[in-house]
């Protein structure tokens, strides 16, 4: 029997969730201090790449269709920066008892 994909993304959920309690509450408070700074140079890579393009292509490439996919663009890099500063500190934090997290 198969199962429906909202319960795989529960069951994917939880398990994140079980990687995160791993993390020592050091380290998950630098993950969240860490959104600061990641917001702002991945905006900073936004705005540099939309003045780029407003000064080789002209000011309608900056406004239409750049402008949103560069959005979507940030998105994706700040997680992606986000996604490897989580993977550093597990790397450096040490882990929380297995039996405690659970």
């Amino acid at each position: 029997m198969q199962r429906h994909p909202v319960a795989d993304l529960a069951s994917d959920a939880r398990h994140r969730v079980r990687i995160l309690r791993r993390v020592p509450d050091l380290a998950r408070f630098a993950l969240a201090l860490a959104t600061i700074p990641v917001a702002i140079v991945a905006n900073g890579i936004r705005v540099s790449g939309t003045g780029l393009a407003a000064h080789i292509y002209g000011l309608e490439a900056a406004e239409g269709f750049f402008h949103s996919f560069s959005g979507w663009l940030l998105f994706l890099v700040a997680f992606a920066m986000l996604f490897v500063l989580h993977r550093l500190i597990l790397l450096v934090a040490p882990a929380a008892k297995q039996g405690a997290a659970e």
